[in-house]
């Protein structure tokens, strides 16, 4: 992983690649061997490693154009950091948050949250990475022509930018969405 990294930073992305291709199988191994030893099912961890491997890998397929490829890569970074289902369940109080009104002093993704620390508390830590995923898959899908699943992406992504007090990831091309509202309430 490390000499993945280190040929990542150089820009070499060909050996980058293949070590992240390696690492991810060191790691699948890993999770097997785990996933046998023990009878309860883990507790979920977050595994930076994979995240990290995983979205080296979807940018690599990414830039090529590979967009089945990126997208499964996008997908497994994802899972690597929140189950699939706490997202969503982020994404829904997110929702309800939304179409409040509020009044105060404070701006309105302050408000939410001041009311939700378990989450802000939860997305201290990889709320900046899992937003960048986010942004990078909706941009995927927009390049594919699936303007719909981009919407529904990009939508998680505000979601996770306002639990985590984000508002400097790059998101401009959002712009370019027929009909999307670049900055939602609870957000901008």
């Amino acid at each position: 992983m490390l000499l993945a990294n280190c040929y990542y930073d150089a820009g070499d992305n060909l050996k980058a690649e293949n070590g992240y291709s390696e690492a991810v199988e060191l790691l699948k191994n890993k999770s097997k061997d785990i996933s046998q030893s023990v009878l309860n099912t883990p507790k979920f961890e977050p595994n930076r490693d994979a995240f990290v491997a995983y979205s080296r890998l979807a940018e690599f397929a990414h830039n090529r154009q590979d967009y089945n490829k990126a997208e499964t890569f996008y997908l497994k970074s994802l899972s690597a950091l929140i189950q699939p289902s706490r997202l969503s369940q982020i994404y829904t109080l997110w929702k309800t948050e939304n179409v409040e009104s509020y009044n105060g002093n404070l701006d309105e993704s302050e408000i939410v949250r001041e009311r939700h620390p378990e989450i802000v508390k939860e997305l201290l830590l990889y709320g900046k990475d899992l937003a960048g995923v986010l942004n990078n898959l909706a941009l995927l899908y927009l390049e594919r022509n699936d303007v719909e699943e981009s919407k529904a992406i990009l939508e998680r992504c505000f979601a996770v930018m306002t639990f985590s007090g984000l508002q400097d990831l790059n998101i401009e091309w959002a712009e370019n969405i027929d009909g999307f509202e670049l900055a939602p309430k609870a957000w901008s």
